[in-house]
C-alpha cells in the first residue's frame, strides 16, 4: 500500500513524505513538495471544478474519521509499479482489437483513504491498488454496463488524461459484445 504524507502550511497541503510502491503513472520525484493543486495540475478541470473543494476538505478533515474513495482506469499491463511523468503521456496498445481486448486489458482500481493526524494535522493519504483482468467481469451484466457507461460518459479531456482515448473503441466493442451476449 502506498503512503503519502501531506503537510499543512497556510491552509494548503504539500506532499512532504511518501512510500510509493504502486504508482499509477506518476512520479514521486516530480510530485514531491508540491501542493494539492500542483499535484493535480495535469488533471482536467481540477483547478476550476474541484481544487478549492478538495483544499477545503483537507483543511476541515476531522482527526477521528477515515474517509475512502475509489479511482479506476484501464491498463494494458498488470504490473503494480508503473511510474511515469504524466498519465496523458502513457502509450497504450495500438494493435488492440475488439476480439482481443479481454486478453490484453486490466482494470486497475485504487482504494484511497484519507485521515488527519491529530497532533501534526498532517494528512495521511493511502492508496491500495488492485488489478483485475478485464475478463473477470465478463459474466457480470451490471459491471459490464457500469464500465461501458463510465467510459462513454467521461469527457474527452479525461479520457486523454487516463489514456483511455487510445483504447476506447476496442474496449467499448468488447464490453458491448458481452452485454449483448448476457442481455
Amino acid at each position: 500500500e502506498d503512503l503519502v504524507l501531506m503537510i499543512p502550511d497556510n491552509n494548503q497541503f504539500f506532499l512532504g513524505a511518501a512510500s510509493l510502491c504502486s504508482p499509477s503513472n506518476w512520479s514521486l520525484t516530480d510530485k514531491f513538495n508540491k501542493s494539492l493543486l500542483n499535484l493535480h495540475e495535469d488533471v482536467p478541470s481540477y483547478e476550476k471544478e474541484i481544487g478549492s473543494r478538495v483544499d477545503n476538505f483537507f483543511t476541515k478533515l476531522p482527526s477521528d474519521r477515515i474517509f475512502q474513495r475509489f479511482n479506476w482506469s484501464i491498463y494494458d499491463n498488470p504490473s503494480l509499479f508503473q511510474p511515469k511523468k504524466s498519465k496523458s503521456d502513457v502509450p497504450r496498445r495500438s494493435d488492440l482489437k475488439v476480439n482481443d481486448a479481454g486478453d490484453k486489458l486490466f482494470i486497475r482500481v485504487e482504494r484511497q483513504t484519507i485521515r488527519r493526524l491529530p497532533i501534526s494535522h498532517a494528512v495521511i493519504f493511502t492508496v491500495r491498488v488492485h488489478v483485475y483482468p478485464l475478463p473477470s467481469i465478463k459474466d457480470d451484466l451490471n459491471n459490464l454496463t457500469d464500465l461501458r457507461l463510465a467510459i462513454e460518459n467521461l469527457p474527452k479531456r479525461m479520457k486523454r488524461y487516463k489514456a483511455l482515448d487510445q483504447i476506447e473503441k476496442p474496449i467499448l466493442g468488447w464490453l458491448e459484445e458481452r452485454i449483448v451476449k448476457l442481455g
